[in-house]
């Protein structure tokens, strides 16, 4: 009995929750409301019936949080509530932890199905705004070492090859090509990738011949 109640949880919580994963056509979330009735129906009549009303504002709660509001927040408290309706009416402790770990289970192992079956819009919407924001933002940085390439400044330190060097009023990080450079000689940035700043030295002009001694 434990056994079988632990694997119709475990599966009806890994449908229910692929249904607010992926695109199923209401197949996924169809079955685990009837894995759940089974489960219920197998259970009726062992406790008083308060604990089916607990369990189902725990799945409606589910429900709302994945076609309303898709925050979580509601998600959460209501797999709470489910969690707690579908222990109560096992009867001992034993088939209770078998329950309650199935669906925990199911819940933790729903994103298996994101590889499948595509996922909904709301996701698809999560995922591209997080890789839109990360690559703007690294946009956004290299566009500004890129402008640095061909500009002129000043080594802050000692390079041996690595160092510091001023161009205008920033102070970056910059690498010769092997050979060292004196704090406080001009250099010129050759290339940039990434945040790597390759810099070369810059001849000083040489001062004007004098004239010839006559």
């Amino acid at each position: 009995m434990g056994a079988g109640s632990a694997l119709l949880v475990f599966f009806s919580a890994f449908l229910l929750a692929a249904e607010l994963l992926v695109k199923a056509r209401g197949l996924a979330g169809v079955a685990g409301l009837l894995l759940m009735g089974w489960y219920v129906n197998g259970h009726w009549g062992t406790t008083p019936g308060w604990w089916l009303a607990v369990l189902l504002v725990g799945m409606g709660l589910v429900i709302l949080d994945g076609k309303l509001l898709q925050d979580g927040t509601l998600a959460s408290i209501g797999a709470i509530l489910v969690l707690v309706g579908l222990v109560i009416p096992t009867g001992n402790w034993l088939t209770g932890t078998l329950v309650a770990f199935a669906w925990m289970m199911g819940l933790a192992l729903s994103p298996l199905s994101l590889k499948v079956l595509p996922k909904r819009d709301w996701l698809e919407k999560i995922v591209l705004k997080f890789a839109m924001s990360k690559e703007t933002g690294y946009s956004s940085l290299k566009r500004s070492y890129q402008e640095l390439v061909g500009l002129e400044g000043t080594a802050l330190t000692d390079m041996r090859p690595a160092g510091t060097i001023r161009i205008g009023d920033g102070r970056y990080s910059a690498v010769t090509n092997g050979h060292w450079v004196d704090k406080g000689a001009r250099v010129r940035v050759l290339s940039v990738d990434g945040v790597k700043i390759l810099v070369e030295t810059v001849e000083e002009p040489s001062d004007q011949i004098t004239e010839e001694k006559g």
